[in-house]
């Protein structure tokens, strides 16, 4: 992180929230009133270790859970192409669920908590200034990303056509390619519970 590394620079570009997700038939055979109704499903996770899934009411109740993973799924686009063909429940980044929550081939699951959050911020050298395409290219997407808040929807274009849904989606994608080419890491900062 760019404050125990005085040779970088971090600049946040959003705060992504995890969404726990299955796909619709899966979601309507068995409803998911608590988080604890998620273990007696097959739950799909990110990595092959027992892990904690983050719930926390607007009230501020906290309601984790220990979670052992039935399937390990590392990759985000892996992961949302099974959990549509009903392979079983996984925690999804907001902006790469949402497509396919509002096009109905996913249900986000008990969308009255707020789930775990991280933030995900742009790294360069302190000591090296940015060229100017750089930049621009990080206020832009900052921009791009700056509709997360109250009231928020995941994609920026809620009421555009499908194919502008899905090309804000791969915006965010090509987005974190080009920062990685311009050797400007995305990091996720450790994970902040919700105040």
């Amino acid at each position: 992180m760019a404050a125990q590394d005085p040779e970088l620079i971090a600049r946040r570009l959003a705060s992504i929230e995890l969404w726990p997700c299955a796909s619709a038939d899966l979601a309507g055979h068995s409803p998911i009133a608590k988080p604890t109704d998620l273990l007696a499903h097959n739950l799909l996770a990110h990595a092959d270790r027992r892990e904690t899934w983050e719930f926390r009411t607007f009230a501020g109740a906290i309601r984790d859970i220990e979670v052992e993973p039935g399937i390990v799924v590392p990759e985000p686009d892996v992961l949302k192409t099974m959990l549509i063909a009903g392979a079983g429940i996984g925690l999804l980044p907001d902006f790469h669920a949402a497509n396919a929550v509002e096009d109905g081939r996913l249900v986000r699951l008990l969308p009255e908590f707020a789930g775990r959050s991280v933030d995900a911020h742009a790294l360069y050298p302190s000591h090296r200034s940015l060229s100017a395409k750089v930049r621009v290219f990080i206020d832009a997407l900052v921009d791009h990303l700056s509709y997360r808040g109250a009231g928020f929807s995941p994609l920026p274009f809620r009421n555009a056509s499908g194919a502008r849904r899905v090309r804000a989606q791969r915006f965010v994608t090509f987005a974190v390619g080009r920062l990685r080419r311009f050797n400007i890491g995305v990091m996720e900062a450790a994970c902040e519970r919700p105040t």
